[in-house]
């Protein structure tokens, strides 16, 4: 890894005229403790001079800078470098920075991942088949496995960083400091909906057991909305087969088939709005769970600060809530099954109908009658058990 190739010059500068790039601090936290680096800078001086552009934009050396000024220093030398464009410059603002960390495994992993992601876009972010159509800003275009390479990690840390930056922002800046890489990463798996519970719902005083637990139960909720949304599609797909049908068959005169289709079609209507009302319910229920653990965590601090001991950190309802969303996934993959069941049934009972009419044996037309009869049952079952 190494700066962009442009000429250096050396110049004067007073503090104050320096302006911090303005993405320093997205993809660099700002060190709390400089106690001492300006012990350091008042004994000797800035020793490593700090590199500006030749717009006065600092593009490493910030803390250097910082302390000069507060320290009172009327002048400071400074390394000057003309950038062609924005990218460059901010090129060279992470490698400087990485450099001097000794590689991003100083970072959490919330600043290493906007690191990694941000030079994924700066190289070309291309695989070694597609390097000569690869387009970078800066001209330096490096694969994935040559970029893994340069900053000594694997290739699967490019993957988990491309996951954590699917974390709302926001809620990413406030669970970085608390919690583990793994399970930043974890949270950014969750859909966008349980991201913007847990960032409403989440409590001041949070730790990562908590965290853990609200990611285990938006996940369950996001995965039950996932099958309810396939299931609704596929009814909504049978929707527009039917309506396509009944079109035929009303061309074709078909009277009483058409009034049975016609019955079938109302019943799949209705089912699949009783499915999206599911979903809807559920995310309610995604939001108001996340609501009672806040409210519950509040409690609690209260009750500390009071010197009372609290044990019950979790509402009272906790387990209930466990069980019943326990319970409704077991139902869903119920109705799953006893779906597929009656449209077996359905999808039977009107081939044996057609067949029938091109047979002209006794025998079989008895036999064919019985499997429509035994087929209408188990359609009726189904129905009245998914009423």
């Amino acid at each position: 890894m190494e700066l962009i190739g442009t000429p250096t010059t050396v110049s004067v500068f007073r503090p104050s005229d320096l302006e911090p790039h303005p993405k320093n601090t997205y993809y660099f936290p700002t060190d709390s403790d400089d106690s001492d680096l300006e012990e350091s800078i008042q004994a000797r001086g800035i020793i490593d001079m700090p590199l500006v552009s030749d717009t006065n934009v600092i593009i490493s050396g910030h803390r250097r800078v910082r302390i000069a000024a507060k320290l009172g220093f009327e002048q400071i030398q400074c390394q000057v470098r003309h950038y062609e464009n924005e990218d460059m410059m901010l090129y060279d603002l992470l490698c400087s920075n990485i450099l001097s960390r000794g590689g991003t495994a100083g970072l959490s992993s919330l600043y290493a991942s906007r690191c990694i992601m941000e030079l994924r876009r700066l190289y070309g972010n291309v695989g070694q088949r597609n390097r000569d159509l690869a387009t970078s800003p800066i001209g330096i275009h490096k694969t994935v496995a040559e970029m893994a390479e340069e900053l000594g990690m694997s290739r699967s840390a490019f993957g988990r960083a491309q996951t954590i930056m699917k974390v709302d922002e926001e809620l990413a800046e406030k669970l970085d400091p608390h919690i583990s890489g793994k399970m930043l990463c974890e949270v950014g798996t969750l859909s966008p909906e349980a991201q913007a519970a847990m960032k409403s719902e989440l409590p001041a005083n949070f730790d990562a057991a908590m965290v853990a637990d609200m990611v285990q139960q938006l996940r369950a909720k996001d995965e039950e909305i996932r099958r309810l949304e396939a299931e609704g599609k596929e009814m909504e797909a049978r929707l527009d087969r039917m309506t396509t049908k009944l079109s035929s068959m009303e061309e074709a005169g078909a009277d009483h088939d058409l009034q049975d289709e016609i019955e079938k079609r109302l019943e799949l209507e209705d089912k699949v709005r009783e499915y999206k009302a599911q979903i809807s319910a559920l995310r309610d229920q995604m939001r108001k769970q996340g609501k009672r653990l806040s409210e519950a965590e509040s409690e609690s601090k209260k009750a500390k600060e009071a010197g009372v001991q609290y044990v019950e950190v979790a509402p009272p309802d906790y387990d209930d809530i466990r069980k019943e969303n326990e319970a409704l996934r077991q139902q869903v993959g119920k109705l799953s099954q006893l779906n597929a069941i009656g449209e077996f049934a359905r999808t039977n009972i009107l081939s044996l109908q057609n067949i029938t009419k091109t047979i002209d044996d006794t025998n079989v037309t008895q036999r064919v009658k019985a499997a429509e009869i035994a087929l209408g049952d188990l359609l009726r079952y189904v129905q009245n058990a998914t009423a």
